[in-house]
């Protein structure tokens, strides 16, 4: 009995990843016919993107697959290749993929480093707008702690965030999605229509380019979470979307800058 099932689990992983190459493979070839410049295996999946035995759960891998699913990418696209992995990867490595995640992007000899960028900026919920500086701070030590080490242990591949998010809240800081979707209260506008969380929003974006000037560049890419045309609701409520947003200004001259 316990053979049959070890045969049926074996089989079903087959056919999942048969099926998972054929639809990336699909979409690479599109990517390719488009003339897209980095395409992503995947997003935010460390726990079954795992090239390596980890801890805990994660006593296999799916190496084998995955190189054959980088092989199959790389015969239709020409592109740079990654796969976009979550930044707790990072921040609490042994809770994702066993403490594995880090050393995908070589076992498979991507082209960039891919994150998604929601790291906390401050451990409890801040009740006031944070400056520039004090979130200068912040984004020093995620760039310490975790962006230069990595760098220095694959000098070769370039770091991207591949989403990067705030809500313009002012707990969001601590937690970047706070409050998403919640109606902004009228009397918490100012006079020129711009709320707290709003600055907030805003000055954790100027923190980090500043940073990541200082470190040269580290981050070689930035995709903003929240570039998409907006409903009239949503400008009226918090999000992490910037389209009606001050943030939006700050963004267009940092870019304009570069």
């Amino acid at each position: 009995l316990e053979f049959r099932r070890v045969l049926f689990r074996s089989e079903k992983t087959r056919q999942f990843w048969m099926s998972y190459t054929d639809v990336v493979v699909r979409y690479a070839s599109l990517s390719e016919r488009l003339g897209v410049d980095m395409f992503s295996l995947g997003s935010e999946t460390a726990n079954l993107f795992r090239t390596r035995t980890g801890t805990k759960g994660y006593v296999n891998h799916f190496e084998p697959q995955l190189h054959t699913l980088v092989d199959s990418v790389r015969q239709v696209y020409s592109g740079l290749v990654t796969m976009n992995q979550h930044f707790l990867v990072l921040t609490d490595p042994a809770q994702n993929s066993g403490g594995i995640g880090q050393d995908l992007f070589a076992d498979l000899n991507l082209d960039v480093m891919a994150f998604s960028s929601y790291f906390k900026l401050s451990d409890v919920p801040p009740t006031r707008v944070l400056s520039v500086a004090e979130l200068s701070s912040s984004w020093e030590n995620v760039f310490e702690r975790y962006l230069e080490p990595l760098h220095e242990k694959y000098p070769d591949l370039p770091i991207v965030f591949t989403e990067m998010g705030y809500t313009d809240d002012l707990a969001s800081p601590a937690s970047p999605n706070n409050n998403v979707r919640m109606p902004i209260p009228a009397a918490a506008r100012g006079v020129d229509g711009v709320t707290d969380g709003m600055r907030q929003q805003q000055n954790i974006f100027e923190a980090f380019f500043q940073v990541n000037r200082r470190h040269n560049d580290l981050v070689r890419g930035v995709f903003v979470f929240g570039f998409e045309v907006p409903a009239p609701r949503q400008c009226a409520q918090v999000e992490m979307m910037l389209s009606c947003k001050p943030a939006l200004e700050t963004l267009g001259r940092i870019y304009s800058e570069q």
